[in-house]
């Protein structure tokens, strides 16, 4: 009887001691891996979050243990409805049969076999969703960005860690989509284009496929995640200055299509008024002028404008050239360093390297047509005098909105610097503002 006992306590010592070591082998072997294994997509990230498990394993366990193993393989096997490509995640190294063998044969798949392939579902997983969050191409946040952990605010380890003990796996992961109606619309719409329109045996043209997952892409870009910023809706010529409890919206003149606005994210750090040359006379007379004459397109390779006494803008043309030689004292010019015959009477500066404006738009008949895609790239304003004065306001700098007026009217040069800077958003928002139908058309708020 005491001999059958010490046999049962040594089989059980057994039983429990064998999976401690084999998990032990596990860790080591992962650990090992993460600095060796390459085509890794985040490799920081995947290293951070298997040093707060102290390197154990999630997805290779025992075949009863691995609960969210196969809801993440389905995972990867669904991203075509998000707008994703597989091969962005690992698809030659997550196979289901290689899964199957690991797990239902532990003792006989060599721990560096499911060290790798445990590795690979982590990283494919983490990816996943850092391209749901931030797209996978994001110009304002590159992969060896995010990877390095400079994304205040979200990181995709503590989205894992969370989703891994939360009741729905899935959803967890999912969660991190942008939550506009514009992205949702898309989003359900590739779902219908990929998933169910195909089990329905309806073809939809790979070209209206690969739109709709180019403006998905785009609206997880153009996530700004402040409550104060400047919003340039290219296809609808619109500026909206959002604030946490209205907005204020604009119409604008943008890039024409040989020469469109760029999308881009940054930042207005101050308002200039008069923000181009104004030419000294005598330069006007004895160089702009004669060689305007000579050349029509003189003017606008130079960059150059006219003004009449009074400060408006003359549009010009031989005639009016020829007119302005008799009487040159009555005329100005002013050369601006942008995209555009002319800055106005104010302009917004951000850094970019596309060498754009936002500026004034003096040309007030541009702002009474419906298609306004008329400036060579650069975003007119109607009325930008009202736009620098709220800018000011709510920038606590209320006390500078006359003298800000005042430069403006007389065409002094100053410069008014924000104490905060405002998010500048320029973007193509969406495929249904371009007439391909997917959801509700646009409404303008202007």
């Amino acid at each position: 009887m005491i001999m059958k006992t010490i046999l049962n306590l040594a089989i059980l010592l057994f039983v429990l001691t064998v999976p401690r070591c084999q998990d032990s082998a596990l860790s080591n072997e992962i650990e090992s891996q993460i600095g060796h294994l390459s085509g890794l997509n985040f490799p920081s990230t995947v290293q951070r979050f298997y040093e707060a498990r102290n390197f154990q394993s999630i997805w290779v366990q025992e075949i009863d243990k691995p609960a969210k193993t196969w809801p993440s393989m389905l995972l990867l096997d669904c991203v075509l409805q998000y707008g994703l490509s597989h091969e962005d995640y690992h698809p030659d190294q997550l196979l289901y049969p290689k899964l199957r063998e690991i797990l239902k044969d532990q003792r006989n798949v060599p721990a560096k076999d499911r060290a790798i392939f445990e590795l690979y579902l982590t990283d494919a997983l983490l990816t996943f969703v850092n391209d749901l969050h931030f797209g996978k191409a994001n110009p304002a946040l590159p992969r060896r960005t995010i990877d390095q952990g400079n994304t205040p605010g979200f990181n995709a380890e503590t989205v894992l860690k969370n989703a891994l003990v939360a009741k729905d796996f899935m959803s967890a992961i999912l969660d991190v989509q942008p939550k506009t109606q514009s992205y949702v619309q898309l989003q359900k719409y590739m779902t219908l284009i990929r998933g169910q329109y195909l089990d329905d045996c309806y073809t939809v043209p790979e070209a209206e496929v690969r739109k709709v997952a180019i403006n998905m892409e785009r609206a997880k870009w153009n996530v700004v995640t402040v409550k104060n910023y400047l919003e340039v809706n290219i296809p609808s010529y619109t500026l909206t200055y959002h604030l946490p409890d209205t907005s204020f919206t604009f119409k604008v003149a943008v890039g024409k299509p040989e020469r469109p606005t760029p999308e881009l994210l940054s930042a207005i750090t101050y308002i200039g008024t008069a923000p181009d040359w104004k030419v000294p006379h005598n330069i006007f007379v004895n160089d702009v002028l004669p060689n305007a004459l000579k050349d029509l397109g003189y003017l606008e390779m130079g960059h150059y404008s006219l003004y009449d006494k009074d400060g408006r803008f003359v549009r010009a043309n031989a005639a009016i050239l020829k007119r302005i030689q008799k009487d040159p004292s009555a005329y100005s010019a002013r050369q601006s360093s942008g995209c555009e015959l002319t800055l106005g009477r104010m302009a917004f500066h951000f850094p970019s390297r596309s060498e754009i404006y936002l500026h004034d738009g003096q040309l007030r008949e541009l702002f009474l047509q419906k298609e306004r895609a008329l400036t060579n790239s650069c975003v007119s304003i109607e009325h930008a005098e009202r736009l620098a004065s709220l800018m000011l306001a709510y920038d606590k700098q209320e006390a500078l909105v006359d003298e800000l007026l005042q430069a403006a009217n007389a065409y002094r040069m100053k410069n008014f610097i924000l104490k905060k800077q405002l998010p500048l958003l320029i973007q193509l928002p969406n495929l249904h503002n371009k007439g391909w139908h997917i959801g509700h058309p646009f409404r303008s708020l202007s």
